[in-house]
């Protein structure tokens, strides 16, 4: 029998490591950021929109919603917010530990993202590297997989 309670611990400690670093690390690069960052990435990972650099505070920003609304949600699973499989619904410490589990793609694929748009405007690489756009995928096919292995299984 696996044991939800003790791996939704263990995610909450990841989502909270990772929560503290989108913001830690984003307060520690602030003052040394230019006044014009990158924005927005291309395909190719590469800048394609520069704007103000106040605006490096939104990827923290939307973590931390997302980290309220998710937490939020996975202790009430049977909140409309949730739109997954009923039987996945049907076992809240399942359907509470794939919120977690989702939660800690997002903040970590965030926190990537930070991590390699600071390495960008300091000049350590020129475009995001090939492990973002793995994330995502890695992402969606867990969130795809999960859902339609217990949507089918009887």
């Amino acid at each position: 029998m696996i044991n939800y309670k003790n791996i939704n611990k263990l995610l909450l400690i990841i989502q909270v490591i990772l929560f503290l670093f989108l913001w830690i690390f984003t307060i520690i690069h602030f003052s040394e950021l230019p006044e014009i960052i990158p924005q927005h990435y291309g395909f190719d990972g590469k800048p394609n929109v520069y704007g103000n650099k106040s605006m490096i505070w939104t990827l923290p920003i939307i973590g931390s919603l997302l980290f309220l609304l998710l937490n939020h949600v996975s202790k009430n699973t049977d909140s409309e917010l949730l739109n997954i499989s009923p039987k996945i619904k049907a076992k809240p410490e399942l359907a509470r530990t794939f919120v977690n589990a989702l939660l800690v793609f997002i903040l970590f694929l965030f926190s990537r993202i930070l991590f390699e748009e600071i390495k960008i405007i300091k000049g350590f690489q020129e475009s995001l590297s090939f492990f973002v756009p793995t994330i995502i995928i890695v992402m969606l096919v867990s969130i795809v997989g999960f859902n339609t292995y217990y949507h089918y299984k009887k």
